[in-house]
């Protein structure tokens, strides 16, 4: 096989404002050629059939991105603000199955695919508590407080499916529920014995939030079908990636579906020394 290849192009505009903030607008192209997938090669008999691993995917990845950063300044706070839209367009060159039928191959589906946007938003908030000279005791106490936010947030993977209750023939036609996940970092520093000693926590998915995987590789695992689900939640008139119903928690429990959302509270408490 031959070596993935990408060619990608960045065209922006980055401005200062009077030393108060910095924005950034970007727009970029991506073209990823010479990807791995994997064919299936299918007989009338068996074992007529094999699988070959063949450079035959390929994406391409377009969109802009927005940033805004705000330095250190007088409100002791720092902010890093991204937001992302994106379209990416993925597909294979030629089929994905060969038959030793011919007529079959002529049957065959073509790759056709609509891209859909997933925008995404990111931001870093970080607040510092400054250094009072003045009082030795309020400055080893509340002097060298860092509490840093990790925001990010993803619009919901689509999906192509269609039956008498999502009727149409369109590509990606259903979108999952919207992704988000805080993370948090709190420290305090101080010197003790002239080393710099620093208490710290971190916290990953602070709100301890939970979602169902739109990727089809995990519902082929458990003991349900996505398809099952799908109908389910469009009978109840929920939103495909919602599960706040007692009757889809009763169908999800059947596929031990605490194994499909995620990730998962971590909290790590420790002690960072500088000599």
């Amino acid at each position: 096989m031959n070596f993935r290849k990408t060619i990608s192009y960045e065209l922006g505009v980055e401005h200062n404002v009077a030393d108060i903030f910095t924005y950034k607008l970007t727009g970029y192209y991506k073209d990823a050629s010479n990807e791995i997938g994997t064919i299936a090669f299918l007989g009338d008999t068996y074992p007529g059939s094999y699988y070959r691993r063949m450079n035959n995917r390929y994406r391409d990845i377009r969109g802009f991105e927005f940033e805004l950063f705000l330095p250190y300044n007088k409100y002791l706070a720092e902010e890093l603000t991204s937001y992302d839209y994106r379209l990416s367009n993925r597909g294979w060159y030629g089929y994905q199955a060969y038959f030793e039928d011919l007529f079959r191959n002529i049957c065959n589906r073509p790759n056709r695919s609509k891209p859909r946007p997933r925008p995404r938003f990111r931001a870093n908030l970080t607040f510092r508590t400054p250094e009072s000279l003045k009082q030795p005791v309020m400055n080893t106490l509340f002097s060298d407080v860092q509490i840093t936010t990790y925001l990010r947030w993803e619009a919901g993977n689509w999906l192509t499916y269609h039956s008498e209750t999502y009727p149409g023939e369109e590509e990606n036609n259903i979108q999952w529920t919207s992704w988000h996940n805080i993370d948090l970092h709190l420290s305090k520093g101080f010197r003790l014995f002239g080393i710099y000693t620093e208490l710290y926590t971190e916290i990953q998915n602070l709100l301890n939030s939970k979602f169902l995987d739109g990727d089809g590789s995990f519902w082929n695992q458990s003991l349900i079908s996505q398809q099952q689900y799908l109908e389910l939640v469009a009978e109840k008139g929920m939103k495909p990636g919602e599960y706040d119903d007692p009757d889809v928690q009763k169908l999800l429990d059947k596929g031990m579906y605490y194994l499909l959302y995620g990730p998962t509270r971590d909290i790590w408490l420790g002690i960072r020394m500088s000599f």
